[in-house]
Parts: C-alpha cells; structure tokens; sequence
C-alpha cells in the first residue's frame, strides 16, 4: 500500500526488560498485512487487532508462519479522540452482521444490491480452525459488504448491512 518507512521500536516484557530495535524497515502491504525487516531477515506478518471496547487497551494478535504473538496496546489520548470522530463507517443496526471475533474471510456469499432472506447464509469466517457461517438477521437488501475473501478481520468489525425490507 505504502512504501516502507523507517521506525525506532523500544520493547518492554511485563517482567521489564527491553530491547530496541534503531531503522526498522516496515510496509503496510493491506489492512492487516505487514512487511517488517528486523535484524537484516525479511518477516512477513498479519495483524488482526481485538478491541477491548472504549477507550481501552486494545490487543494485536500477529501471526507469522507458524507463530502467533499477542501485543496489548494502550492507545494515546489523541488516537482515541480521532477514532471517535471517525466513528461513522458502515451504519450499525438490525441488520448488521459482525464478525464475532477474529477471523479468516472464507467466503462472501453476497453483494451490494442483492435481497436476501433471513436465516440466508451471508459470510462464511474460519477462526482458530473453526468454520463459522454467519446468516442474514432479517429479510432485506444488502446495502454494504465491509470485508472480502481471504482477509483478516478484529472482533467487531462489521462485515455486512442489510437493509430490512418494508414487508417485515
């Protein structure tokens, strides 16, 4: 997406120990895809942030090859102020589907404009190896798709609205 960038990182274990990292090279390659180079190796990652709600800590959980770490970020006061101003986003309602924590984007079984039926099967995520079919609340038209396939997505994160139809 970007060109890369060069970050001093400093570390801190709970039990207190750090370490720093001087010019780390990293490149947001989409969303949840980052290409970091540490220590002269090329790693590639995905990130997938789980929100604790509020103004709180969130957790990142970065998974590269077989690995899986989890990081609990406290946001500045200014990130949190500008995320609740950009609150807007998909319109949240009745009809809105959410991913129910974080997940692969298997399959996406609608599009923008289609009429669906409740109980219709709508999106399709796999988490901790686990398919998960996520189905349409209500009778209606499907007036935004937040997430495509193979994507990583946060808890939360609307992936579908649909609009309920006037018949209901």
């Amino acid at each position: 997406m970007n060109g890369a960038t060069l970050y001093d990182i400093t570390m801190q274990s709970t039990s207190g120990a750090t370490a720093e990292f001087r010019d780390v090279s990293a490149t947001l390659l989409s969303p949840t895809g980052l290409s970091v180079t540490l220590a002269g190796a090329l790693k590639r990652a995905t990130i997938v942030t789980h929100s604790q709600g509020g103004a709180g800590a969130e957790r990142l959980h970065i998974f590269s090859g077989p690995r899986a770490v989890t990081v609990l970020l406290r946001p500045p006061a200014w990130a949190v102020e500008e995320a609740l101003s950009a609150a807007g986003g998909l319109t949240a309602g009745r009809g809105a589907l959410r991913a129910p924590m974080p997940s692969l984007v298997v399959e996406v079984r609608v599009a923008v404009g289609a009429r669906v039926e409740k109980g219709q099967a709508v999106i399709v995520l796999e988490s901790m190896k686990t398919g998960t079919v996520l189905r349409a609340p209500v009778d209606g038209v499907v007036k935004a798709v937040g997430c495509a396939k193979d994507e990583m997505v946060e808890e939360g994160r609307e992936l579908v609205v649909i609009e309920e139809s006037e018949e209901n």
